[in-house]
């Protein structure tokens, strides 16, 4: 079981909120990532054309830079696609939140750390937590 997982429920409006942010932050990562990964196979076609008109290249030479192109334009598709597999949840969207609307002032971080594990004594008082993310949702 993950932290999502052990998760208590946050307000449906928070948390519409946050998958919301997930959202679009894996569609502007997914376009990102497609325009990384074109720039590279582009570049690399030039400069493999380049290299071919500059230089009379065997057969085998020809070859091995097709060769290269691929393995360059397959190490520049992983890097764009390294941001992936980065785990993330309800606490990572509401730090982007928080860092994009500094006017929250840490109450929306609050909110979704106070529901991680709400039958912890550590976590203050349910009404504390309810209080708290009800401000938030508003």
């Amino acid at each position: 079981m993950n932290a999502a997982e052990k998760r208590g429920p946050l307000p449906t409006a928070i948390g519409e909120g946050l998958a919301g942010v997930a959202r679009r932050r894996l569609w502007l990562l997914a376009v990102r990532g497609g325009a990384v990964a074109t720039a590279v196979a582009a570049v690399a076609c030039l400069a493999v054309a380049v290299a071919d008109r500059a230089v009379l290249l065997s057969e085998a030479g020809r070859w091995s830079l097709a060769v290269l192109l691929c393995g360059v334009s397959a190490v520049g598709a992983l890097l764009a696609a390294l941001p992936f597999w980065r785990r993330w949840n309800a606490l990572a969207s509401a730090r982007l939140v928080e860092a994009a609307v500094p006017s929250l002032k840490h109450r929306l971080l609050a909110a979704v750390e106070l529901a991680g594990d709400a039958e912890q004594a550590s976590r203050g008082s349910a009404a504390f937590r309810e209080v708290l993310q009800q401000s938030v949702a508003e």
